[in-house]
Formats: C-alpha cells, sequence, structure tokens
C-alpha cells in the first residue's frame, strides 16, 4: 500500500467521520475508552478491542464492559507480540466492502508492538489497490509521578518497526524521553553510540510531564548539549517549531556523516521551513520515508 497523503486533524473529526472499522485496546487506564465514547460509531461494522491477556486489573474490567456496550468484539493477546493483530486486523480489512474504507485506530493504550504490527501491515499489503483512509487516535494521560527507578528489563528490536539488532558500524541513537529515570540513559550506554538526538514533548497539556521529563533525564540532557535536543508540541504531530535548524544545519549533518562513512541521500524542499503543509510535497516526503525505512529498516532491494 502506498501513502498518498498525510495530515493532522481536528479532535472533532472522530465524531463526525463515518468509521467502517474501529480498532481500539482495552488498557489498565481510564483514558482507553475515551476515544471510542467519542467516535462516530454509526456506520462502523467492526469493532476489535484488544486487551491485554496478562494486565487484567479492576479498571481494566470496567473498561471492557464499556467496549462491550458499544459492540466491540473483545480479543485477549500478549503485549509483546502483534501477530493476533496482525493477522485479525488483516481479515476485517478484507471483509469491508468497496473499494474505499476509513479506519479508525485508537492506539492510547497498545503497546509498541501492537501498533507496530498494525503499520507493518498497513504498509506492506495492498488490499486490492483499494483506497484506505486511516486515522490514528490518541488520548494522553493525566499527570502521575513515574514510579521509582528501575532499568530497562527488554532492549532490542520493536516487532513491526525493525528487525536488526546491534548494528557493527558506528550509529546514530534517536531517543525519545520518556519522565522515568535512568531509562534514557540507561539505553544509550547499552547501544554506545557515535552520536545521540533526543526530543520530547514541550509544551505538553500538562506542564508537569515536560519539567519531570528535564529532572529525570538531566545527567544525559546535559551530555547532550542544546544543539542535540529537539522540542515538540503535543497539539501539533506534524511539525517540531524548532526554530534552530536552518538549512545550513542539515548540510553541517550530511557532511558529518560522509565523513564518517554513512551512506547520505540529502532532500531540501525550497520555500518551506520546518514543516511540509503542501500535499503535493507532503506526498513526496512520505515517499522518500517509505523508501528510507523499506531499504535500511525492512531490508528491501
Amino acid at each position: 500500500m502506498k501513502i498518498r497523503s498525510i495530515s493532522q486533524v481536528p479532535r472533532l473529526a472522530i465524531e463526525q467521520i463515518a468509521f467502517d472499522a474501529v480498532i481500539v485496546a482495552s488498557g489498565y487506564e481510564s483514558r482507553a475508552t475515551f476515544i471510542a465514547k467519542k467516535a462516530n460509531l454509526s456506520e462502523a461494522k467492526h469493532r476489535l478491542a484488544f486487551g491485554f491477556a496478562d494486565r487484567i486489573t479492576a479498571t481494566r474490567k470496567s473498561n471492557d464492559m464499556v467496549f462491550k456496550r458499544l459492540g466491540f468484539h473483545l480479543i485477549e493477546s500478549a503485549g509483546g507480540s502483534g501477530e493476533a493483530i496482525r493477522s485479525k486486523i488483516h481479515d476485517l480489512l478484507t471483509r469491508i466492502p468497496g473499494q474505499k474504507a476509513s479506519i479508525l485506530v485508537d492506539y492510547s493504550s497498545m503497546t509498541k508492538s501492537w501498533y507496530g504490527s498494525i503499520l507493518r501491515l498497513l504498509a506492506s499489503s495492498d488490499f486490492e489497490q483499494r483506497e484506505i483512509d486511516v486515522y490514528f487516535a490518541y488520548t494522553c494521560s493525566r499527570f502521575t509521578q513515574p514510579a521509582s527507578a528501575a532499568p530497562n528489563k527488554y532492549m532490542g528490536p520493536v516487532p513491526g518497526f525493525c528487525h536488526f539488532g546491534l548494528p557493527d558500524k558506528k550509529t546514530a541513537l534517536v531517543l525519545g524521553l520518556c519522565y522515568e529515570a535512568e531509562r534514557a540513559i540507561g539505553l544509550a550506554e547499552y547501544v554506545e553510540p557515535a552520536e545521540i538526538f533526543a526530543f520530547y514533548t514541550d509544551p505538553a497539556l500538562n506542564r508537569s510531564f515536560a519539567k519531570t521529563v528535564r529532572k529525570n533525564n538531566a545527567q544525559l540532557l546535559a551530555r547532550l548539549g542544546e544543539a542535540r535536543i529537539f522540542k515538540h508540541p503535543m497539539t501539533d504531530l506534524q511539525t517540531t517549531a524548532n526554530k534552530r535548524v536552518p538549512i545550513p544545519n542539515g548540510y553541517e549533518l550530511r557532511q558529518a556523516l560522509e565523513d564518517r562513512g554513512v551512506t547520505v541521500r540529502m532532500v531540501v524542499y525550497k520555500g518551506f521551513g520546518h514543516g511540509i503543509d503542501k500535499p503535493k510535497q507532503q506526498h513526496e516526503v512520505m515517499e522518500e520515508n517509505l523508501k528510507w525505512f523499506g531499504k535500511w529498516i525492512w531490508g528491501e532491494p
């Protein structure tokens, strides 16, 4: 399947669009049901709710009841595997009649393996050349103090996103910072990359998130320096709102990578700021992204 375009839609859109299918996860937080309650389910004949087979809490049971009341089919699955989800969603998509389908995926309570498998399925299947509009929705959690610092239990490729191990060449590590202490720096020390870049949400819906991220990652942030730290707003997923990255920085990064023997292809879109806001160029950017992921992540020729 080829991506035609990508855009961010207003929150109220989920109440207006008639979806053919709605896919959610029944997690152990009350926010798991928020999107399903708000979404337009009038035409959604296919409603799937995946639940963690190993995390059945009181809130999870309450969420299950809400989803059943809304007409969802509940399916238990292991949080670390996306194979069952991929199979179920593939079957679902083949059962939707017509040449066009509209799907809502709420990944608020999904594991990375789960929504990674959904992305992989959409990217690798043609579904008889059909046109599918996929809407990804996310509900932010309320701020709570993070748990006490603990070592990372698992480090490795996330199924659905990539399938390689630690490389034998110099690497650059791009970290999305969480607010738990020692997680990010633990990963950095495990990978031992030649370069590290980090990004985190700021501004967030609650200022305490960004404040806690900076506090619990202070050692790593001090090590990186401002030039390798990037912020993005929670309410705008298409841009980074970072004015510190003018075009000369792109050329410098390309040169630095070439100096290290890294294969580089740089594409410049003239006349734009940090974000691409025109459909044609957005399409081109997504095509370039797919080619990159296809070659370097999924091993395509």
